[in-house]
């Protein structure tokens, strides 16, 4: 917290570039520098296959909030459901298979990304360094809403156990993973409106 106040009150001066691994920490600096009223900018840098250096303006997966982590899933989604309508080969039909396990995958850090962020309105989130109890005043938990949470989360992850296919676990259709999509972001949006 010293490190992240220093450069917050160097960068009311001077342009301040920092490069950390530590993702608890780029998102400290960045929420210090909203509520001073400082311009940031935050980038990755990663390795695809064996490019190296490559910028994306985007901060990585684990780093981002529910809408960040919804926009990408549609995104992804798109190029999910493109696989699905060209299956020829088994290895087309695999592919598609191990891709939409990923994608539900990523679905399910989705829900649990909300039930941090929105459910417990930002109050204990796993890559802050503390818990603020006084936002939890406003968090909406309710029974209920966790039976909505119990079933998104069963949708998206289901199937993926390491089980025999005799047992009737069939990959979600492009259609399917769609409805799960939106049954997480009509959640959220239902969680937004309950919290203002």
């Amino acid at each position: 917290n010293l490190i992240v106040n220093r450069l917050i009150e160097l960068s009311k001066y001077k342009q301040v570039v920092v490069m950390t691994h530590n993702i608890s920490f780029l998102l400290a600096l960045e929420d210090l520098a909203k509520k001073e009223g400082i311009k940031s900018k935050s980038q990755h840098i990663q390795k695809i296959s064996d490019n190296t250096g490559i910028l994306d303006e985007t901060i990585p997966w684990i780093g981002m909030n529910v809408k960040s982590r919804i926009s990408a899933l549609r995104n992804t989604l798109q190029k999910v459901t493109s696989e699905y309508n060209k299956r020829e080969t088994s290895d087309d039909i695999q592919k598609y298979s191990r891709d939409t396990e990923l994608w539900c995958t990523d679905l399910r850090k989705t829900w649990e990304r909300g039930i941090e962020e929105k459910l417990f309105n930002g109050a204990v989130e796993r890559y802050r360094p503390s818990i603020e109890t006084k936002k939890l005043k406003n968090a909406p938990y309710t029974k209920e809403l966790y039976s909505e949470i119990e079933m998104g989360m069963s949708e998206c992850s289901n199937w993926m156990h390491d089980r025999s296919p005799e047992l009737g676990a069939k990959v979600p259709t492009p259609e399917e993973l769609s409805g799960y999509l939106k049954h997480c972001d009509d959640f959220m949006k239902k969680i937004n409106k309950m919290i203002n």
